[in-house]
């Protein structure tokens, strides 16, 4: 259930891992859930649940190019997500 913090941390939706904990889901079965789980399980706002998804559609792409690729090394997480955050910014 690390993982799964260490992701909504990365992308800016800590608030969200006790959501994940309280329903006992996992790394195993993240790329499982939809948007109507998402929102089943507290994440009531959908511009959060769409984030969720684009992150766990990264991860399964990331997962099947280490495995089309024999040997070479994969990153664990999508680049993005290693990045910082962007946000825009209004100067009044």
């Amino acid at each position: 259930m690390q993982q799964i913090a260490n992701l909504l941390k990365r992308l800016g939706l800590e608030q969200y891992s006790h959501c994940f904990t309280e329903n006992d889901i996992d790394f195993s079965i993240l790329r499982d859930l939809t948007e109507q789980d998402l929102e089943k399980i507290g994440i009531q706002s959908l511009g959060h649940r769409r984030w969720l998804l684009r992150a766990i559609a990264d991860l399964e792409d990331v997962q099947r190019s280490a495995s089309a690729v024999a040997g070479a090394q994969a990153p664990a997480v999508p680049p993005w997500l290693d990045a910082p955050e962007r946000r825009q910014a209004t100067v009044r």
